[in-house]
């Protein structure tokens, strides 16, 4: 699940996409739910900026909602193949580290 970026941190310029992207028409950024039905991705994180914000919205997703949040510093990784049933996704840190996530 998704909502259009520049009402959710009121800092994105809707218009940097081009005029054929509609950020009014939420199938436009349905990629941030690429983690499943119950999950979003929020990346540009920072705590001190987001941390509010994404605690508010989380509900939207519903009662077992996630908001999976990355820092510029920050990548996903997900990786599946067809033999399996479910991704693995991690995040993977500067330092080289990976957080494993779980859904």
């Amino acid at each position: 699940r998704s909502c259009p970026p520049w009402p959710l941190r009121r800092w994105d310029d809707p218009t940097a996409a081009g005029a054929h992207v509609d950020f009014t028409n939420p199938a436009t950024a349905q990629g941030l739910g690429l983690l499943g039905p119950r999950s979003s991705l929020f990346p540009h994180y920072s705590a001190s900026d987001h941390e509010k914000l994404v605690c508010s919205r989380r509900k939207e997703l519903g009662p077992d909602g996630e908001v999976v949040t990355l820092r510029d510093d920050q990548a996903l990784v997900w990786t599946q193949s067809n033999d399996q049933p479910s991704a693995k996704s991690f995040i993977f840190n500067r330092d080289g580290s990976l957080e494993k996530l779980t859904f």
